[in-house]
């Protein structure tokens, strides 16, 4: 998918915010008479936009099974959940995201979630119900991390390509607890035989709107718009 996360959008206001308040900080001179007139080409840019984020910590670990740390700023770019939660005041508390619907039995210990159609993962691999199981597991599988979150979640079913059951061992928030920003990440069952070092090479498997292009986890994480 390729919305822009609120993330993003408040780092360019930021950015823009602190330009105009570095321009308005002294007066503007008056061009001397005699001064050339700008050059166009230097002065125009290649029509891409670059937003830097500074923060105070490192990304120890791009894996989106087990990230558990500030790398949520870069995953919450690159990678996807099944649901999104709103923002304080708004109309309903959760929103979709890569599922358009969803609904519990009675008891909450069983969901049906219908997901997002024409969904693609960035490496070409289509978003579908095995997608979903594939990636639960997997969190589950390891342990690490967020991965109690999914506690508990008993099977998976992909019913269809856009159709995913869960049969809970309790009953559950599922739709609450599948919008969280660790443990809960969709990624490309391509990436089955991947490990954690691959991840933290800086390769991505997500559907985001952005992918990672160059990672150094004492430094930077440099994504790029998925298009």
């Amino acid at each position: 998918m390729r919305q822009r996360t609120r993330l993003l959008q408040l780092t360019l206001i930021l950015v823009t915010a602190l330009l105009f308040s570095a321009c308005a900080g002294a007066p503007a001179e008056a061009p001397a008479a005699d001064a050339p007139a700008a050059d166009s080409a230097a002065a125009s840019t290649s029509g891409n936009l670059v937003a830097t984020y500074a923060h105070g910590g490192t990304f120890p670990d791009l894996d989106p099974s087990s990230s558990y740390s500030n790398d949520n700023v870069v995953l919450s770019n690159v990678y996807e959940t099944l649901t999104f939660y709103n923002p304080p005041g708004s109309a309903e508390t959760l929103g979709p995201k890569l599922a358009v619907a969803w609904e519990a039995s009675d008891d909450a210990t069983e969901w049906t979630f219908t997901l997002r159609e024409g969904v693609t993962f960035h490496d070409g691999t289509p978003f579908n119900a095995d997608a979903v199981k594939f990636s639960l597991e997997r969190t589950k599988e390891l342990g690490l991390g967020a991965a109690f979150i999914l506690d508990p979640i008993e099977s998976i079913e992909a019913v269809d390509d856009l159709t995913v059951r869960f049969t809970l061992s309790y009953p559950a928030p599922l739709d609450l607890i599948l919008s969280s920003g660790y443990g809960a990440w969709m990624l490309s069952p391509s990436a089955a035989d991947k490990d954690n070092a691959w991840f933290n090479a800086g390769n991505d498997a997500g559907t985001g709107p952005y992918t990672i292009t160059a990672y150094d986890p004492s430094a930077r994480a440099v994504v790029d718009a998925y298009a």
